[in-house]
């Protein structure tokens, strides 16, 4: 089973999302309207107009063992990078949780989801007690720049701040994980099969998604360490430390967490492309990609419940 075929099974088995709304909503908790997101900053930024349905948190019991996103907070998401003529453009907007079809445009040629879940559940490889959550991009018009003005040699930075948990937890920066999405049409153009289309970069070097993953084919495994190699390095070579990618995830004073991403604009072209140019405007961009970690109960064991790698041969689904 490829992992196209393993998302989709598993897609069919998830639940919307997995907050305290949620858990509230299943078991007959009240529910309210959200708020649209606000657009706290960004060039020609616009309010998103879905609503979201939301349950009191109050009413919705802690599950022993099993970690929840607190959605009665609403986390922040940032992008930013640098234009061809040096000035810098930062869009901010506090989001609440979604899902990938349900987007806010927040400026630019953007629009931006914070959502529970993920790769890494929909392939079955998350903890049993944990909670995945994501921070993820969709251009707006697939026939424009994704970073629009885009300077030579800029990064693209995106972040999560404020994600809250029902209880005390630990966030693994292990399970850091990038996905990026591409456009059949353009992998098909440069001689590349429809499998293409979904490519990936991990912090661990040797994260897998149970066999799923393959370094040099559908993913580049370690990438999203590039900072700390460089800092590893620092003494023997003068390449700037943040030349690579790299990706962390932090726990902040007020008990929440953030996630960021922070990539050469070069990284978003694929890397199987045979146009090896990396200049904005030479090479087929992603549609959409996301960053996504997982956290787990604080104490918890990370290796509970892990599931294995599929078999090989014929038995192997």
């Amino acid at each position: 089973m490829n992992l196209a075929d393993s998302r989709l099974r598993y897609r069919r088995r998830r639940v919307f999302t997995l907050g305290r709304a949620a858990v509230a909503a299943v078991l007959g908790g009240p529910l309210a309207l959200a708020a649209p997101p606000a657009v706290i900053g960004g060039d020609d930024a616009t309010t998103g107009n879905e609503s979201v349905v939301e349950a009191d948190a109050a009413s919705a019991p802690r599950i022993p063992g099993v970690l929840l996103v607190d959605d009665e907070h609403h986390p922040t998401a940032r992008i930013a990078w640098t234009r061809g003529d040096g000035t810098r453009t930062e869009l901010t907007i506090r989001l609440p949780y979604t899902n990938p079809d349900i987007r806010t445009p927040v400026g630019e040629n953007i629009e931006v989801f914070a959502a529970v879940g993920g790769t890494r559940l929909d392939t079955g490889q998350g903890h049993p007690g944990g909670a995945v959550v994501r921070v993820g991009l969709y251009k707006a018009r697939d026939d424009r720049p994704f970073f629009a003005d885009a300077a030579p040699g800029t990064r693209i930075e995106l972040s999560l701040t404020g994600v809250r948990f029902d209880q005390p937890a630990d966030a693994r920066s292990e399970t850091l994980l990038q996905h990026l999405k591409y456009r059949v049409a353009d992998v098909e153009a440069c001689g590349l099969g429809e499998e293409a289309a979904d490519h990936y970069a991990t912090r661990s070097e040797t994260e897998t998604l149970g066999g799923r993953l393959e370094d040099g084919t559908n993913a580049r495994l370690g990438a999203l360490a590039g900072r700390e190699r460089a800092e590893a390095d620092a003494s023997q070579t003068d390449v700037p430390v943040e030349k690579g990618s790299w990706a962390s995830v932090e726990s902040l004073e007020d008990g929440g967490f953030r996630v960021t991403l922070s990539i050469p604009y070069e990284a978003l072209r694929h890397p199987l492309d045979p146009w090896k140019s990396d200049a904005p405007g030479t090479f087929f961009e992603p549609s959409h990609f996301h960053i996504e970690f997982e956290a787990i109960p604080e104490g918890a064991d990370p290796d509970a419940g892990r599931r294995r790698p599929p078999r090989r041969g014929p038995a192997a689904e």
